[in-house]
């Protein structure tokens, strides 16, 4: 079986991209022969979605490129990864349409996102736009969607939909199986992803007032990047800080990678990532990997597929610091608590989200679209 996966690859990091590399790198090379159509743009993350010279260049050059890959492969497969917004949904919309018109091969489309697709692009588009969408979504065997909630997504746009939940590496066995107790002798509250509003750093701001009040000697990590797409965030943000006076604890990581992520984790004692619009977040994985608590949101993508409520941490609801604020505190004066939920995040990730695991599906996904008429 031939497939050409069109995808981009880090940097800018973020769930996207760093999932991309993981398949692109896996197994399925092994058993299959397999082309990259890379579309990266390796500049900031501040650039994706924006309409400006460079990122029409590449869309153009990219869909060309697509163009002649299917005449020169042949591929059985075109595997196209979907955005959530209308301009850079152009092209992936193009590039089905090449697949359809200058190949043979089965497309199969992945969502890496959650109901936003759906609920904020699709249903809230113009006319042409949801047209668009219908039209080039028609032409695909297959979608893949991260958790059972989220089938709805395609329920009328595409005839046949398959679950295949994220999955990471083990960080635990890339540290020759140390154990993930935490390292730190502070209790460390921390949060990792960009600093968008709606992933909910602001929330946890605002949460971390009461928490303080109660528990002074807590503190709030944050590891991630402010984008220029958001100045107000972080304006928000610092102000927060003043006004409840948090600088002696709240302390800002920057970006991290790799070996620095996975010792920012091990100090951790509870992760909280009150995001509002997510698919199934890898940095809650990398928490559940790393036997931490997870507080996140209930209902939004296929987070409660993930963190199971009560058992592997606690789910709030959006916008609501202080249901945030009650679930640390609760988790702060509870330790045995607090160690039982991460135990069992622990052993659910490894039963249900290892990357191997992962990429077991996929091929199953591909080998089924291949063996189908």
């Amino acid at each position: 079986m031939k497939i050409i996966l069109i995808g981009s690859v880090p940097p800018p990091y973020h769930g996207s991209t760093i999932y991309f590399r993981s398949l692109l790198e896996s197994r399925l090379r092994d058993v299959h022969t397999v082309y990259h159509l890379d579309t990266s743009d390796h500049r900031t993350i501040d650039n994706i979605t924006k309409l400006d010279p460079v990122n029409v260049y590449l869309a153009v050059k990219n869909v060309f490129q697509l163009i002649f890959m299917l005449g020169a492969r042949r591929p059985d497969i075109v595997y196209v990864p979907l955005a959530q917004k209308f301009l850079p949904y152009i092209r992936d919309g193009l590039f089905i349409l090449c697949a359809k018109f200058f190949s043979r091969a089965k497309i199969v489309v992945h969502l890496h996102g959650g109901d936003y697709f759906r609920k904020e692009f699709y249903e809230k588009s113009g006319k042409f736009a949801a047209w668009f969408v219908r039209k080039t979504l028609s032409y695909a065997h297959t979608a893949i969607v991260l958790g059972n909630s989220l089938r709805c997504i395609f329920e009328d746009l595409v005839d046949r939909i398959e679950v295949v939940p994220n999955g990471i590496e083990d960080p635990v066995a890339r540290r020759n199986g140390s154990d993930t107790g935490r390292q730190s002798e502070k209790f460390v509250i921390g949060y990792l992803g960009n600093f968008f509003e709606s992933k909910g750093i602001l929330d946890v701001l605002e949460a971390s007032r009461e928490v303080i009040s109660r528990h002074p000697h807590v503190t709030f990590r944050f590891a991630g990047a402010w984008t220029d797409q958001e100045p107000d965030t972080k304006k928000a943000a610092y102000r927060l800080i003043e006004e409840y006076g948090l600088k002696e604890n709240v302390e800002f990581a920057g970006m991290l990678r790799g070996g620095e992520k996975e010792r920012f984790l091990t100090d951790l004692s509870i992760f909280v990532f009150p995001s509002r619009y997510e698919g199934q977040p890898l940095v809650i994985l990398e928490a559940m990997a790393s036997g931490l608590p997870v507080v996140s949101t209930k209902g939004v993508g296929a987070i409660d597929e993930m963190v199971i409520d009560g058992e592997t941490g606690i789910l709030v609801d959006k916008r609501s610091p202080q249901q945030i604020a009650r679930a640390l505190v609760h988790l702060i004066e509870h330790p045995d608590v607090c160690m039982t939920m991460g135990k069992a995040g622990r052993k659910r990730f490894k039963e249900s989200f290892l990357m191997d695991k992962n990429i077991g599906k996929m091929i199953g996904v591909f080998e089924k679209v291949y063996g189908e008429s």
